[in-house]
């Protein structure tokens, strides 16, 4: 009977660690989700931040390129 009451006792003891490793994990995961999503919103805005770039970099472009043409034709090249 005392045996039995041992194992009881071991079993009930490593329920309880595993419940609170459980909570621990439950709230590691949602810490994560947070932050991924958090990140997912960062990386969004830097992809919106890119594409404005490179558009600003393609009429950039576009005015050097008539810029030099203009010089070209003053200087007969």
């Amino acid at each position: 009977m005392q045996e039995s009451s041992k194992i009881s006792a071991i079993l009930n003891d490593k329920i309880e660690k595993l419940i609170v490793k459980y909570h621990e994990l439950e709230s590691d995961n949602e810490t994560l989700k947070s932050e991924v999503e958090r990140l997912k919103i960062k990386n969004e805005e830097k992809e919106a931040l890119i594409i404005k770039l490179e558009e600003e970099l393609k009429i950039k472009s576009l005015e050097t390129d008539e810029l030099l043409g203009k010089i070209e034709a003053v200087l007969g090249i």
